[in-house]
């Protein structure tokens, strides 16, 4: 059985007096194992090590945030691109009136 001794995660901050001794006894009668939850947290923090924390695994992270950076850079550009050329055509539908002007 693996507990937090704290209590925290049950909503039970402080424990009842005497909790942990009563279910170390009761886990020791049945022949349970009871595990306090910093045997839990050095499990995990052991499977992250072995297997998150590679050397191999930050450059992988860091190639995919490359290539999604590469993506929205050549979004926008596109967007940027098309708006320059709606200003360009807006540019040109407002000379040619002027120019109406200008030859009458």
């Amino acid at each position: 059985m693996i507990i937090e001794p704290s209590g925290g995660s049950w909503g039970q901050v402080p424990l009842p007096a005497g909790f942990l001794e009563t279910l170390r006894e009761v886990t020791a009668r049945r022949r349970d194992c009871l595990r306090a939850r910093p045997y839990l947290d050095r499990l995990v923090t052991d499977h992250l090590v072995e297997r998150l924390f590679q050397p191999e695994r930050p450059a992988a992270i860091l190639a995919s945030l490359s290539a999604r950076r590469a993506a929205k850079e050549e979004s926008f550009n596109n967007r940027l691109l098309g708006r320059r050329r709606e200003v360009a055509e807006a540019d040109e539908r407002l000379a040619c009136p002027s120019r109406l002007v200008e030859q009458a």
